[in-house]
């Protein structure tokens, strides 16, 4: 038995039976195939704790890392689902012309897979989740099989692994769309905002943004 715990907030310390990490999609499909209950981490981050079950086989998926595919003249990238966001956007900045359009908000150090697990959205003001850049993935399902995914094909696993935090299988590659590489300018305001003129501030026409809520318990515009 293994102790395992939540990197950022170590408040998730979980006991395993083991924990594996396969190289390649034949590993993993074996490892599917052969173990009656999972739990499947790259980051080990959740904020609700998904990542770890108890007694289970942790499988962790940081050893499939690579870059698959690159198809620069449609901005489109197929990676494999163990690779972390910073190692994603130092490949593509070697490029000079792609780049990511948004990633979950908060940690940098997690994978591709977990955000599509947990359909997770970034700091775009007017984006969608995480789904609107996905093109396709695979999926090894829990009979040990690769499918392939997407708008037309295997369309109800599609919508059901987006977002399922791996209860419908482990996510192998992922294909996202990218976004042409532009240069931002970063425009921050000290002063307070009303919720309710919140809106007013957001389109100005500002791509990317973050608002800070009043913490100060004490202050009429706590929250």
């Amino acid at each position: 038995m293994i102790i395992v715990n939540d990197k950022h907030l170590r408040l998730n310390s979980t006991m395993v039976a083991q924990v594996v990490a396969p190289r390649n999609t034949q590993d993993l499909m074996q490892i599917v195939s052969q173990s009656e209950r999972i739990a499947i981490a790259g980051g080990r981050h959740s904020m609700g704790g998904q990542q770890f079950c108890a007694g289970t086989t942790l499988v962790d998926m940081t050893q499939m890392n690579q870059v698959m595919h690159f198809d620069e003249d449609a901005g489109l990238i197929t990676v494999q689902s163990g690779m972390m966001w910073p190692d994603l956007v130092a490949y593509l900045r070697r490029t000079q012309r792609w780049s990511i359009r948004q990633k979950q908000t908060g940690c940098d150090a997690l994978t591709i897979g977990g955000a599509l697990s947990s359909n997770v959205h970034g700091r775009g003001l007017a984006f969608k989740h995480i789904v609107d850049d996905i093109k396709n993935f695979t999926i090894i399902t829990h009979d040990g099989c690769l499918r392939h995914c997407d708008r037309h094909q295997n369309t109800e696993l599609f919508r059901l692994a987006i977002g399922g935090y791996g209860m419908f299988g482990v996510i192998v590659t992922v294909t996202l769309r990218l976004v042409p590489r532009v240069v931002l300018r970063r425009d921050v305001s000290v002063s307070y905002v009303p919720i309710d003129d919140l809106h007013k501030a957001i389109i100005r026409g500002a791509t990317y943004g973050d608002f800070q809520f009043n913490i100060d318990h004490d202050s009429p515009d706590f929250l």
